[in-house]
């Protein structure tokens, strides 16, 4: 399964959310993975929204090591995920490309795990209360 990033650029903010790829010729992939990859590289701020929702194949591994290895110890890296950090491994998969993936992920990373009802969950009752 591929992946494709649906982009949204602020100053200095790359926001990307994972979601299943549209079939497009290799040539046009390859040209707008360089660009993309470059602009990700000039961003202070890359937030990678819902990781782990999907499996990742080999191409979209091999990205994901690319964009940290350039990423680490120079710029900020958020992710936002639904999926315990603990199954992320499973998720990134190839057991050397994840382990470098992590590595520089977890072990340098602060945390915050939120516990709770979802706060979506939370607004809807609340909008749908306020609509009757």
């Amino acid at each position: 399964m591929s992946v494709r990033r649906e982009i949204t650029e602020y100053d200095g903010i790359y926001f990307i959310t994972i979601t299943s790829k549209v079939a497009e010729s290799p040539e046009r992939v390859t040209l707008r993975r360089r660009k993309e990859m470059a602009r990700i590289e000039r961003q202070d701020l890359l937030i990678i929204d819902d990781f782990g929702i999907q499996p990742f194949d080999h191409p979209s591994r091999l990205s994901l090591l690319e964009i940290i290895e350039d990423r680490h110890g120079k710029r900020s890296t958020i992710f936002t995920s639904q999926v315990p950090v603990k199954q992320w491994h499973d998720i990134i998969g190839e057991k050397t490309v994840a382990d470098a993936v992590l590595d520089r992920i977890v072990h340098n990373a602060h945390r915050v795990e939120l516990t709770g009802a979802s706060l979506r969950r939370k607004w809807n009752k609340k909008d749908s209360e306020e609509s009757d």
